[in-house]
């Protein structure tokens, strides 16, 4: 059995991804095989789909593999994650079993402080706004109603009295 990470050194947070390989160099076919995997402190199980057919329950991950034909080999993935407080190497260790025979294989794997990420560009405050002066319409004439005429009262002649002469003798 052999078991490798895809990278290495790995920053805290990220998934590790481990390749194992499981090897029958019998001249027949050898299965179940139960592989079992403990997961070290600072480590946890993924669930991703890269991760079917593993079991994990407290702490341990294990998977059966059916059959592993005469002579050759059967490779499977197994994906954990680093805590954000994981640091320095880290041993994982994978255990398989068929019948009375036990192999294992162990990988370490260096856990980096988590890489920081790159902070978004502050958007960077306008200067004092300014008053742009806009043009100032010009009056335009509105439409003014007529004025109709009002009747009024028509001065009629009214005789005033004329004095009447009368003859003086004198």
């Amino acid at each position: 059995i052999t078991k490798n990470d895809a990278s290495d050194p790995v920053p805290a947070t990220w998934w590790v991804h481990y390749h194992i390989v499981v090897t029958n160099r019998e001249p027949v076919a050898m299965g179940p095989v139960m592989l079992t995997d403990t997961i070290p402190a600072g480590m946890y199980y993924v669930d991703t789909p890269a991760n079917d057919g593993w079991t994990h329950a407290g702490g341990v991950v294990t998977r059966t593999v059916t059959s592993i034909a005469a002579e050759s080999a059967v490779e499977r993935e197994l994906v954990l994650g680093t805590h954000a407080t994981a640091s320095g190497v880290l041993t994982n260790r994978i255990v398989a079993r068929w019948d009375d025979i036990t192999v294992t294989a162990e990988e370490t794997t260096t856990i980096i402080a988590s890489v920081p990420r790159t902070p978004s560009p502050t958007a960077r405050p306008s200067e004092t706004p300014v008053e742009t002066p806009t043009e100032t319409p010009i009056d335009t004439p509105t439409a003014t109603a007529t004025p109709t005429a009002t009747p009024t009262a028509t001065p009629t002649n009214t005789p005033s009295p004329t004095p009447t002469l009368e003859p003086h003798t004198v």
